[in-house]
């Protein structure tokens, strides 16, 4: 068994003509890699579920695991902090405004100096986060197992708004999608099947829609924005 790893793909140009076949052994090669968490007892193919987050301006990755550690790696590999935490994490940190934060099972919200990984807050709140946090702007927004965004503010950790959609009754998957915020709207899906759009701001209702169907209505994927639609899956 190998440990589960985080890995950096490089892609490499293929001098070849159009029309001849490309050897996929030389598209892509392995630039670095960084074992996170030993395999479990009996533990047959280790994973992580959360994923990595990469800041677009330095190119540094972060991870958070299953076993509760926050991990933060230059673009070439090296390691330059890490924070042990409880975890674990089903979604992937978030990068933004100078700051790395992450949302766990455990119902707290860390948010780290990026650069640094020195601390910046902590919120606690009593549902399991399970969504990747979105920053913008002031604000920093998550999505919680139980039916609940919320916004915090993105300097301090401080409860802004919340708006909660309860449970159906009905049998449901469990899971939840990133919030998607566009124009001053948060978008999020829920597990009774339901999409809601949201002033980013304030947490006021714009519009709510029952758009699942079936035995299995959730709508637990990312919502995704386009010019003027709205998917969701």
């Amino acid at each position: 068994m190998v440990p589960a790893t985080v890995a950096a793909v490089l892609a490499l140009a293929v001098a070849a003509a159009p029309s001849a076949p490309v050897p996929t052994d030389s598209l892509f090669a392995v630039a670095w890699r960084r074992n996170l968490v030993a395999p479990y007892l009996l533990e047959y193919k280790p994973f992580e579920p959360a994923g990595p987050a990469i800041d677009p301006l330095t190119g540094m990755v972060v991870v958070a695991t299953r076993d509760g550690f926050v991990q933060a790696f230059s673009a070439d590999g090296k390691e330059l902090w890490y924070a042990r935490l409880v975890g674990p994490y089903l979604g992937p940190p978030a990068v933004g405004d100078g700051l790395a934060i992450v949302a766990g099972l455990d119902g707290k919200v860390f948010a780290f100096d990026a650069a640094r990984g020195t601390f910046r807050w902590m919120y606690e709140g009593r549902e399991e986060f399970g969504s990747q946090p979105v920053v913008v702007g002031e604000l920093v927004y998550v999505a919680t197992l139980e039916g609940t965004v919320l916004a915090l503010d993105a300097r301090t950790g401080t409860w802004k708004w919340h708006f909660r959609r309860e449970p159906s009754g009905k049998f449901i998957i469990l899971g939840v999608g990133r919030p998607a915020v566009v124009d001053g709207v948060l978008y999020q899906g829920f597990a009774d099947g339901s999409v809601v759009a949201l002033d980013a701001a304030t947490g006021a209702v714009k519009w709510d829609r029952r758009v699942g169907r079936g035995a299995f209505p959730d709508v637990i994927s990312d919502v995704q924005v386009g010019k003027d639609r709205v998917f969701v899956a």
